[in-house]
């Protein structure tokens, strides 16, 4: 259960849900491009 909140099927923890869209957009690039 907990780890379906933090992983939603990415490799990275979907903390996108609980801080906003915003910084999973963000969150997305840094992880992807190395930002």
């Amino acid at each position: 259960m907990v780890l379906r909140v933090y992983f939603d099927g990415e490799t990275v923890p979907s903390v996108r849900v609980p801080l906003g869209p915003m910084f999973g957009i963000f969150h997305d690039i840094g992880d992807k491009y190395v930002v």
